[in-house]
């Protein structure tokens, strides 16, 4: 009996065999999909201390106001490629080649970007407690000056994302390559946040790709174009002394995906 089941067995065994060495997509365990990226962002910020005593003595009172804002855009340059490739398990993004594995050292989408800061500060003297009003000995000697400007940087875009389908993303910017003789930042122009959001740091807000307004489950439909835009703002008000500070930061950005056939 054990004879006459041998050849059946070898046979069931070559199909099991024959089947695990299919690659996966063979299998309809794997996905993949080819798209150009584009990317577009802007986070504004601003703050505002306005006119306070920060100090009194007989002789003055000393008088402070600040504020200033910032306006921060980056944008996508030449052509991104991405394949977003699903192995049954979770989604994911390879950059600057639609090749499987290959080795483009890309590991986000190119942007460039451009960071305009401005700040605005005031010390003034009004009479003390005694009717003087005589400014300290030192109140004309040269401040150091203020480097705020605009910076022109080079950036990296990089799609985080959440959920195994990756359809929620939250890109982050970090600083690309750029130039060592290149300012990217500001030594002396500060600038004002809420608690919640690190000035200079690119703040998380998330967003779902959706096609003609409807959100979509995965990357692997037919749709030729479709899009995932964030929007988050956050405030904040701090006392001093007798007035407010305030500081506000809003963002805004959109992702477009163009599908390419092949």
């Amino acid at each position: 009996m054990l004879t006459r089941r041998l050849p059946l067995l070898l046979a069931l065994a070559a199909l099991v065999a024959a089947a695990i060495a299919q690659p996966a997509s063979a299998r309809g365990g794997f996905h993949h999909a080819r798209f150009l990226v584009t990317f577009d962002g802007t986070v504004h910020s601003a703050w505002n201390l306005p006119k306070y005593r920060a100090a009194q003595d007989c002789y003055r009172s000393t008088m402070f106001e600040a504020g200033g804002e910032e306006t921060w855009h980056v944008a996508s340059t030449g052509e991104n490629k991405v394949l977003a490739f699903d192995n049954g398990v979770a989604t994911q993004f390879q950059f600057g080649s639609w090749v499987m594995n290959a080795d483009t050292g890309q590991t986000a989408l190119k942007a460039k970007g451009q960071v305009n800061r401005s700040r605005h500060q005031s010390t003034t003297y009004e009479a003390g407690t005694c009717g003087i009003t005589a400014p300290p000995l030192d109140w004309d000697e040269p401040k150091p000056p203020m480097d705020c400007g605009t910076r022109l940087v080079n950036y990296e875009v990089q799609l985080g994302w959440t959920g195994a389908t990756a359809v929620k993303l939250a890109p982050d910017v970090v600083t690309g390559e750029n130039g060592v003789r290149e300012k990217l930042g500001f030594d002396n122009c500060t600038l004002v946040t809420p608690n919640n959001v690190l000035a200079g740091s690119w703040p998380a807000a998330t967003g779902r790709i959706t096609s003609k307004g409807k959100p979509m489950s995965s990357y692997w439909g037919r749709q030729r174009t479709f899009t995932a835009t964030g929007h988050e703002s956050w405030s904040a008000q701090r006392p001093v002394e007798t007035v407010t500070q305030t500081a506000s930061v809003t963002i805004d950005w959109k992702l477009t995906f163009t599908r390419v056939k092949g």
